[in-house]
């Protein structure tokens, strides 16, 4: 992990455990998102950053920050559908002595559940869960390059189920009146839906 991964993550985690904590669950965090392509510290560093940029938008923006930092703390590519969101949720709560605000990992728990099927009521998830989509906005080169990450995360899927998987999900999104649930994330949507758009034609047979 770089440096500035680093800090920026040691920085968010200072903001909701306890002084006495925060090396430990920062090791922790470290540990579970190293050595992905995709899922990994980069990944976190950006859903930071889109949430200082949107926190006055939030009601619980502390709740939203620890859902950030957890939301795929577990990350199994061969996991059934819900079972990383599940285990992450369980590993937040896990945390909740060490917060500063044991009240917070309940709250972000939920949110965390809700990134398997990307829908909620909650404002403050529907935000999460922009942030965690805003990847399908990326210039084309860096889109393609989180697609690319994906497929390695992927690696033991053959390329006949993973065309015929990918397409299934991004479609999905496709199929959505809105992929982006919220204001905040309003411009993101015609270049996301470009993006896939592109993707699914690669896709096809």
């Amino acid at each position: 992990m770089s440096k500035p991964a680093r800090a920026v993550i040691l920085d968010a985690g200072r903001q909701l455990f306890r002084p006495e904590a925060v090396v430990r669950v920062f090791d922790a965090i470290c540990a579970a998102y190293g050595g992905r392509p995709y899922h990994g510290p980069a990944h976190l560093v950006a859903l930071i950053r889109g949430w200082e940029r949107i926190r006055g938008r939030l009601r619980n923006p502390d709740a939203v920050l620890l859902a950030i930092l957890l939301h795929d703390y577990v990350y199994n590519a061969k996991a059934a559908h819900g079972d990383n969101e599940n285990a992450s949720a369980a590993a937040c709560l896990g945390l909740a002595e060490s917060l500063l605000d044991s009240s917070l990992a309940p709250v972000a728990a939920e949110m965390i559940r809700a990134t398997a099927g990307h829908r909620s009521d909650d404002p403050d998830t529907r935000h999460l869960l922009d942030l965690d989509l805003a990847i399908l906005a990326a210039a084309p080169a860096e889109f393609d390059a989180f697609d690319r990450g994906v497929r390695v995360e992927y690696a033991h899927v053959s390329d006949t189920d993973w065309r015929v998987g990918r397409a299934a999900v991004l479609g999905g999104f496709l199929g959505r009146e809105r992929i982006f649930l919220t204001d905040a994330f309003a411009e993101c949507e015609a270049p996301a839906r470009a993006n896939i758009a592109r993707l699914l034609e690669s896709l096809a047979p």
